[in-house]
């Protein structure tokens, strides 16, 4: 199901994941935490700084090995709420701390928002580190994208307020820092790359939104389809191209498992359903029309201009297209609907009653494309692809991003990566700092039929702390028994590829290739 919250709360996917080998066990606070003082943050005012201590504490959290939520254990932690605000922009940021009362890892970490929220506050995310034995921030960032360029200030900000505050709770004059963040919380953690090379030893930065303003206007493009062939598909059929296209390219690996493991080998022609009919259960069966392959086949090929030049990427093959079509064909509340309406109304158009369903010719796409980052790239474009600095701060980066993502596409991440790769001197040069996984059939930060990489952190910790270089992760799925499997995930450019003879079931019969 594809919902605001998967953006919101993507970070949830973390939840009863191992932790990591501690810094210092059994960490305790040396002051109490009404006694934290407040921190000094440069180029802004602490107007309000509240301090709390709450006893065995319980929330919900989601636990991605079930799909649900569960109640915590209960979590004894000191929260700390301190609003700042910068002179002259008359502005509110919050940013929040979670201090474990007991138990503390040694290290600090940063947790990304998702959508349009700079960060989350709750079990949800803060929660969920502290379980962990993290002192753990966040903030709202008071508005997450502005002109004036605060909002790459404010992740800076949780970066200097969450430190200083736990710093002076655990009386500890050094200990490790991580970034946590998927979606919008994934950009977040590039961003702060890019710009704050310092702020932050390891970053995890997954399924990002880089290069916003150009995938913002590519997240709108399968609506956009609809409005210019004036066409309504049913729901069923077009997930009768999804179904279809994995059935096409799912063996190429050698195994049939449910997956297309590698999505730019598959050559599915979505014409070959047309004049075939499709169950729909209560909806009898449907014939796949001509203009019904045209949307699957424009999705795919992503954003194109009037002339037929690419403008962005598309969707690979197996994608879910739930997420790609608006919410009144699919029947489930839509984050893409909120997000691109907002970007278009707010930012582009400028004007909060601008009617979407008025774009219905390609040149008008075109002409947004045109003017979106020019106006928007330098200030959250987040695609700066020199992380010379970050790298010479001893910065360790790790990211992946699923194929099956159903809203932002995995070329997304691998665009960015080759531009980072061409600039700094190619992909062996560029791993000794920043390793990139393609996860097959993996959805948006959870869900999806494939895999997604275990222990994600834990191999972010053992990189910065001991030098230990991530390289095969692995990772566990359903295959199309329902059977739990094992798969290996590969270091982008490489695959995984069966040995034709062992067990399909095991992630030991799986090496990484250059190709099939």
């Amino acid at each position: 199901m594809v919902s605001l919250w998967r953006w919101s709360a993507g970070l949830a996917v973390l939840a009863f994941r191992g932790i990591g080998q501690a810094a210092y066990q059994g960490g305790s606070p040396v002051i109490s935490c009404d006694s934290i003082p407040e921190p000094t943050v440069p180029g802004a005012e602490i107007l309000l700084m509240t301090r709390d201590l709450r006893l065995e504490w319980k929330g919900l959290v989601y636990d991605p090995s079930t799909g649900n939520f569960t109640l915590s254990p209960p979590l004894s932690v000191c929260t700390v709420n301190v609003t700042l605000t910068h002179p002259g922009a008359g502005d509110e940021v919050n940013v929040w701390v979670w201090l474990p009362t007991n138990g503390w890892n040694g290290r600090f970490q940063g947790v990304g928002g998702g959508g349009w929220q700079a960060g989350t506050y709750g079990f949800s995310s803060l929660g969920l580190s502290a379980l962990q034995g993290y002192a753990a921030a966040s903030t709202d960032g008071s508005n997450l994208f502005r002109q004036d360029g605060l909002d790459q200030a404010f992740l800076h900000e949780l970066a200097v307020v969450g430190k200083a505050v736990t710093a002076s709770f655990y009386g500890a004059s050094s200990f490790r820092s991580y970034w946590n963040g998927c979606s919008q919380g994934g950009r977040q953690g590039f961003m702060i790359a890019q710009r704050y090379p310092d702020d932050f030893d390891g970053i995890m930065a997954n399924a990002p939104a880089l290069s916003w303003p150009n995938l913002a206007l590519a997240l709108a493009w399968g609506r956009h389809v609809l409005r210019v062939l004036d066409w309504r598909p049913s729901m069923c059929v077009m997930q009768a191209f999804k179904l279809r296209s994995t059935e096409a390219c799912d063996a190429l690996d050698g195994v049939k498992d449910g997956v297309i493991s590698d999505p730019s080998a598959c050559r599915f022609d979505p014409t070959d359903l047309v004049g075939q009919k499709v169950d729909c259960g209560l909806e009898g069966k449907k014939k796949v029309t001509r203009k019904d392959a045209q949307v699957a086949a424009m999705i795919r090929a992503g954003p194109k201009s009037t002339e037929g030049i690419s403008l962005w990427d598309g969707y690979d093959w197996g994608t879910d297209y739930i997420g790609l079509l608006p919410a009144e064909l699919s029947g489930v509340p839509d984050s893409i609907d909120l997000l691109t309406a907002v970007w278009i109304q707010y930012f582009l158009e400028k004007d909060p009653d601008f009617d979407l369903s008025h774009l219905t010719t390609v040149e008008q796409f075109t002409d947004l494309f045109a003017s979106a980052y020019g106006e928007w790239g330098g200030l959250i474009g987040t695609d700066l692809p020199d992380l010379s600095r970050f790298r010479d701060a001893g910065g360790k980066l790790m990211s992946w991003h699923g194929t099956a993502d159903e809203l932002i596409p995995a070329n997304n991440s691998i665009r960015y990566r080759k531009q980072v790769e061409g600039v700094m001197g190619g992909g062996g040069l560029v791993d000794d700092f920043y390793k990139f996984y393609v996860a097959p059939g993996a959805g948006h930060c959870s869900g999806g039929p494939g895999a997604h990489p275990q222990d994600f952190m834990k191999k972010l910790e053992a990189w910065v702390e001991e030098n230990e270089r991530p390289d095969v992760l692995g990772g566990k799925m359903k295959n199309l028994e329902g059977k739990d499997v094992e798969r290996i995930i590969c270091p982008f450019p490489s695959l995984a590829r069966y040995d034709g003879t062992s067990d399909p079931d095991k992630a030991s019969s799986y090496e990484c290739e250059k190709s099939y």
